[in-house]
């Protein structure tokens, strides 16, 4: 199996995680393990004010170097999978069924995506 973020290396390293309520999945390669524990790291330290900047991360602030990099296409697919389910709750709630069928579906296909990143 492959990395989840790079799709480069071989994945190593496994993690569960609750993600908006479901448990997933993630397989990460050495390489993106390390960079997410130093992200990991930098978040920590800027919710606390008295000890930022560690001195391992001095001269960087918490977003400059985001994980993964090119995380914006995920983001995106991730939020518009959100509005798509809030529209159907929306949908449903308002009886209007046929409306509620197309969304499902957009949601499936949204979904396929998402999991296949």
């Amino acid at each position: 199996m492959t990395c989840q973020f790079c799709h480069e290396r071989p994945a190593v390293n496994s993690f569960m995680f609750n993600y908006m309520g479901e448990d997933r999945e993630i397989h990460l390669c050495e390489d993106c393990t390390r960079r997410l524990y130093q992200y990991y790291r930098m978040a920590h330290y800027a919710a606390q004010p008295d000890v930022w900047p560690p001195k391992a991360h001095a001269g960087h602030r918490l977003g400059d170097t985001p994980f993964p990099e090119d995380a914006g296409d995920a983001v995106k697919l991730r939020r518009r999978l959100n509005g798509l389910r809030v529209q159907l709750d929306e949908a449903v709630a308002a009886e209007h069924y046929e409306a509620a069928a197309r969304l499902r579906d957009e949601i499936a296909e949204v979904e396929k995506e998402v999991y296949a990143l």
